[in-house]
Protein backbone atom coordinates (compact mmCIF):
# COMPACT_ATOMS: atom_id res chain seq x y z
CA UNK A 1 0.00 0.00 0.00
CA UNK A 2 1.76 2.88 -1.07
CA UNK A 3 0.83 6.22 -0.12
CA UNK A 4 1.71 9.34 -2.02
CA UNK A 5 2.66 12.19 0.25
CA UNK A 6 2.67 15.78 -0.50
CA UNK A 7 6.49 16.88 -0.51
CA UNK A 8 5.58 19.31 2.85
CA UNK A 9 3.61 15.75 4.38
CA UNK A 10 6.84 14.02 3.77
CA UNK A 11 8.89 16.95 5.28
CA UNK A 12 6.78 17.02 8.69
CA UNK A 13 6.72 13.19 9.00
CA UNK A 14 10.54 13.33 8.60
CA UNK A 15 11.33 16.21 11.01
CA UNK A 16 8.95 14.10 13.81
CA UNK A 17 11.14 10.99 13.12
CA UNK A 18 14.24 12.92 13.55
CA UNK A 19 13.00 14.63 16.69
CA UNK A 20 12.16 11.35 18.00
CA UNK A 21 15.29 10.09 17.16
CA UNK A 22 17.28 12.50 18.77
CA UNK A 23 15.08 12.63 21.90
CA UNK A 24 15.32 8.62 22.46
CA UNK A 25 19.46 9.20 22.11
CA UNK A 26 19.46 6.97 18.45
CA UNK A 27 22.28 9.24 17.40
CA UNK A 28 24.22 7.19 14.60
CA UNK A 29 20.73 6.88 13.20
CA UNK A 30 19.85 10.26 13.86
CA UNK A 31 22.85 11.09 11.43
CA UNK A 32 22.16 8.61 9.19
CA UNK A 33 18.67 9.52 8.65
CA UNK A 34 19.59 13.22 8.64
CA UNK A 35 22.02 12.40 5.88
CA UNK A 36 19.35 11.00 3.43
CA UNK A 37 17.12 13.94 3.84
CA UNK A 38 17.67 17.36 2.40
CA UNK A 39 16.39 19.35 4.56
CA UNK A 40 17.81 20.08 7.67
CA UNK A 41 15.40 18.48 10.31
CA UNK A 42 16.78 20.10 13.81
CA UNK A 43 14.50 23.35 12.91
CA UNK A 44 10.71 23.60 12.76
CA UNK A 45 10.86 26.71 9.97
CA UNK A 46 12.75 24.86 7.64
CA UNK A 47 10.08 22.71 7.16
CA UNK A 48 8.83 25.05 5.32
CA UNK A 49 4.75 25.44 6.93
CA UNK A 50 3.60 28.34 8.33
CA UNK A 51 1.64 26.66 11.53
CA UNK A 52 3.10 25.39 14.64
CA UNK A 53 5.32 22.67 15.26
CA UNK A 54 2.85 19.52 15.92
CA UNK A 55 3.34 17.17 19.23
CA UNK A 56 5.71 14.98 18.91
CA UNK A 57 5.05 11.42 17.83
CA UNK A 58 4.91 9.46 21.29
CA UNK A 59 2.24 12.05 21.62
CA UNK A 60 0.44 11.69 18.34
CA UNK A 61 1.10 7.92 19.29
CA UNK A 62 -1.28 8.51 22.33
CA UNK A 63 -3.69 10.13 20.52
CA UNK A 64 -4.16 7.62 18.27
CA UNK A 65 -4.59 4.98 21.05
CA UNK A 66 -7.02 6.91 22.95
CA UNK A 67 -9.29 8.28 19.88
CA UNK A 68 -8.96 4.23 19.21
CA UNK A 69 -10.27 3.22 22.62
CA UNK A 70 -13.29 5.81 22.62
CA UNK A 71 -14.50 4.83 19.37
CA UNK A 72 -14.03 0.82 20.37
CA UNK A 73 -16.03 2.01 23.79
CA UNK A 74 -18.46 3.79 21.39
CA UNK A 75 -19.00 0.90 18.92
CA UNK A 76 -19.58 -1.53 22.40
CA UNK A 77 -21.94 0.86 24.01
CA UNK A 78 -23.69 0.85 20.82
CA UNK A 79 -23.97 -2.89 20.38
CA UNK A 80 -25.05 -3.47 24.00
CA UNK A 81 -27.52 -1.04 23.76
CA UNK A 82 -28.70 -2.53 20.55
CA UNK A 83 -28.94 -5.69 22.58
CA UNK A 84 -30.44 -4.78 25.48
CA UNK A 85 -33.53 -3.03 22.91
CA UNK A 86 -34.15 -6.06 20.52
CA UNK A 87 -33.59 -8.15 23.91
CA UNK A 88 -35.95 -6.59 26.11
CA UNK A 89 -38.61 -6.58 23.42
CA UNK A 90 -39.24 -10.45 23.48
CA UNK A 91 -39.09 -10.02 27.37
CA UNK A 92 -42.29 -7.74 27.24
CA UNK A 93 -44.01 -8.47 23.92
CA UNK A 94 -46.03 -11.80 23.92
CA UNK A 95 -44.80 -14.28 20.84
CA UNK A 96 -46.41 -14.25 17.54
CA UNK A 97 -48.55 -16.61 16.65
CA UNK A 98 -47.08 -20.06 14.98
CA UNK A 99 -46.54 -19.78 11.21
CA UNK A 100 -47.94 -22.76 9.12
CA UNK A 101 -48.72 -24.73 12.69
CA UNK A 102 -45.50 -24.88 14.42
CA UNK A 103 -45.43 -24.28 17.82
CA UNK A 104 -45.52 -21.04 19.62
CA UNK A 105 -41.70 -21.94 21.13
CA UNK A 106 -40.66 -22.69 17.76
CA UNK A 107 -41.93 -19.24 16.21
CA UNK A 108 -40.44 -17.58 19.21
CA UNK A 109 -37.01 -18.99 18.72
CA UNK A 110 -36.84 -19.01 15.17
CA UNK A 111 -37.76 -14.75 16.07
CA UNK A 112 -35.18 -14.13 18.30
CA UNK A 113 -32.52 -16.07 16.27
CA UNK A 114 -33.77 -13.68 13.11
CA UNK A 115 -32.59 -10.59 14.84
Amino acid sequence: NQINLMPHDKNVINFLINEYLLEQNYKMTHITFAEENELDLEDWDVVGLNRSKPPNLFQLYRYYLNKKNVNLASEKNSFLAKERSSSSRFLFESPAPAPFGKSICSAFCLAALSC
